[in-house]
């Protein structure tokens, strides 16, 4: 057995295969701040493009903001965990000096808000491609043709959100503040010594009775709720958005070709939530299975390694996929590439394209 295994094992494959998995997690883990850095950068651009007025005409691109702006906050909540552990080393250097409430009070908050915008940004994720397959199944039925207005981007974010608010609010109470008093030793003399009250997150009572009969209640439907329902919904609508995406490219063959600039555009669209999809689906599946998995093995400590590492590899892997949503786009959408261009010069290239149709409407008016 390999010295470097964590856990017990005869097999010499499996020992090299966990060492590996470690290794690249652990790289993963000291760069995922310059990770979620580039990604809340890509996301706030994202989310910029697509609030502006030529593109809050779809549900879609609707939804797609909102899911950027669930992304930032969850990015920011990693940058905003490094900055703090980098002072209270600092700190610790130095001369500690106990937690304060505040620190603890906001590390909650942080922590379920951060839990609401990646359960937002999964449900979020998954009506994008519930949407696009419903009305591309449905082209010529008005009630489905609604699902594409902006109305109904508002009513799914609204619907979504007000319920993961209330899982939340659930989820925040499991957590309760515990104070202590602790000795401070910060010099050689006995007049340094003093004792100062730190205060500390725990478990509350209440879901830590009965044997933690409710806490795991919690964690299991958060579970099933956030990650495992989502992403096996996900992936039946991604192969159903496949099979239509086939059945469509067919029937703008058929079509006249007075109306080919809108069969491409929509045929556009569609691959462009079937790349959004499947980018998302790569990291968020592997991470549904580790929270399904996860209280089933608490006695197997080689498997709760993997699943240790395995989360923080995949969260980094969706980090990485989140970031990737604003080049998808660039490359898949020539309105979106128009709306990019705007904003990066700062409107200067929609005001030339006005200027350049206008000159020309003049000289063919002469």
């Amino acid at each position: 057995m390999s010295e470097e295994c964590e856990f017990k094992t005869d097999s010499k494959l499996l020992c090299t295969f966990f060492t590996v998995f470690r290794d690249v997690t652990n790289f993963g883990m000291e760069h995922d701040a310059h990770v979620a850095v580039a990604s809340v950068l890509s996301n706030f651009f994202h989310l910029v493009v697509l609030t502006r007025k030529s593109m809050r005409n779809t549900s879609i691109n609707l939804i797609m903001a909102a899911v950027a702006l669930s992304d930032i906050y969850s990015q920011f909540f990693v940058i905003e965990q490094k900055i703090k552990s980098y002072y209270e080393n600092l700190e610790m250097d130095k001369c500690y000096t106990g937690t304060s409430y505040f620190n603890v009070a906001s590390d909650i908050v942080l922590k379920t808000g951060r839990e609401f915008s990646r359960r937002s940004s999964t449900w979020l994720s998954f009506c994008i491609a519930l949407v696009r397959t419903l009305v591309i199944r449905n082209p010529m039925n008005p009630t489905f043709e609604q699902l594409s207005k902006p109305k109904a981007g508002i009513i799914f974010i609204l619907v979504i959100c007000l319920t993961d608010l209330v899982i939340s609010i659930i989820g925040h109470l499991q957590y309760e503040i515990l104070s202590e008093r602790i000795r401070i030793d910060c010099g050689p003399t006995t007049k340094d010594i003093k004792k100062v009250t730190s205060y500390r997150l725990d478990f509350s009572l209440f879901f830590m009775n009965n044997d933690e009969k409710y806490l795991k209640m919690y964690t299991d439907f958060d579970a099933i709720i956030s990650k495992f329902i989502p992403c096996i919904l996900f992936l039946f609508a991604t192969i159903f958005l496949i099979l239509e995406l086939r059945k469509a490219e067919v029937r703008r063959q058929k079509l006249a070709s007075s109306n080919s600039n809108s069969n491409s555009n929509s045929g556009k669209t569609t691959k462009l939530v079937l790349c959004l999809t499947i980018t998302f689906f790569i990291a968020e599946f592997p991470l549904a299975l580790i929270y399904a998995l996860r209280p089933y093995f608490d006695d197997a400590y080689g498997i709760l390694l993997y699943c240790y590492y395995g989360d923080y590899l995949f969260t980094t892997i969706l980090s990485i996929s989140t970031a990737s949503h604003m080049i998808i786009c660039l490359f898949m959408s020539s309105q979106y590439r128009e709306a990019a261009k705007s904003v990066a010069t700062c409107g200067w290239s929609s005001r030339r394209n006005n200027n350049t149709v206008t000159v020309r409407t003049s000289s063919h008016e002469h």
